[in-house]
């Protein structure tokens, strides 16, 4: 096997060399390069781990959150409806108030018309017949040719105004 290895100019010295170097540069590298790079990776690989948890956790948070919001939002519309619902029922009942408040109001006018119309009728009607009696007690004169005292008076009057009351 010398002869081969001196045949293809292989050196055992500098060969045991070049193992030595090798086996020096190799240990160097995995103390220095290897091992080194190697805890960076699996620091690397444990952040994105943590990372990955916690963008799940995030994604999480996040549909838990939209779904509240969205209870929240169909619940202010609920309310918001409710509302609206009371206030239109309310604005309904104060103009059947309103309604209900002018028609009394209306009725009350006109009873009071109607009150006073039955007054002013009864005052003309009763200025009425004390002319109409005077005016008969004055044909009456006339007719009897002479003046007539406060028994014929008071006599033709009541006759005047039953007469009058009886056609009203």
């Amino acid at each position: 096997m010398s002869e081969l290895f001196h045949t293809l100019g292989i050196d055992w010295r500098l060969l045991g060399a070049q193992v030595l170097n090798f086996a020096v540069l190799a240990l160097l590298l995995t103390r220095f390069l290897y091992r080194p790079m190697m805890k960076m990776l699996d620091e690397r690989r444990e952040k994105a781990a943590v990372i990955g948890e916690q963008s799940l956790a995030l994604a999480e948070t996040r549909r838990a959150f939209e779904q509240e919001m969205a209870r929240e939002r169909a619940s202010a519309r609920q309310e918001a409806d409710r509302i609206m619902e009371e206030a239109r029922k309310k604005a309904g009942d104060a103009r059947t108030r309103m309604l209900q408040e002018a028609e009394a109001d209306a009725a009350a006018a006109r009873e009071r018309f109607r009150a006073e119309l039955a007054r002013e009728r009864d005052r003309v009607f009763r200025e009425a017949q004390h002319e109409l009696a005077g005016l008969a007690l004055f044909a009456a004169e006339k007719v009897l040719g002479r003046e007539t005292n406060s028994s014929d008076t008071h006599r033709f009057v009541q006759e005047a105004v039953k007469e009058l009351q009886g056609k009203k």
